[in-house]
């Protein structure tokens, strides 16, 4: 009796993802498949399935992350740059004229 009913909680389990697998691919449905053929815990087996989703989203994160270093070199040299040095550098340029134009003029 034992055997029937998880015979027909397997069957009802087996009709009830064939939607689901049909929309997304059917990566879960294989898991559910897996854990029912060797006897596990569905429930373990999708929290091991989670933690490796969440490990894998968080890798793709950290790499994206590394990325942003080398796409923000263009717009900082190119645009950022150049600003930062007109701010420094222009008080100093005016302050070298002051000083050289009445040398150059006045030694003529």
């Amino acid at each position: 009796m034992d055997q029937s009913r998880n015979a027909r909680g397997r069957h009802a389990r087996e009709v009830a993802a064939q939607p689901r697998a049909s929309h997304r691919g059917g990566g879960d449905r294989n898991l559910c498949d897996h854990a029912d053929r060797f006897g596990t815990s569905i429930g373990e087996s999708l929290r091991v399935f989670s933690d490796d989703l969440r490990h894998k989203r968080q890798i793709r994160a950290e790499e994206l992350a590394a990325k942003v270093a080398t796409k923000m070199l263009l717009p900082l040299v190119l645009c950022i740059f150049p600003c930062i040095s007109m701010v420094i550098l222009t008080p100093a340029v005016i302050r070298v004229i002051r000083i050289v134009g009445p040398m150059l003029s006045g030694g003529l």
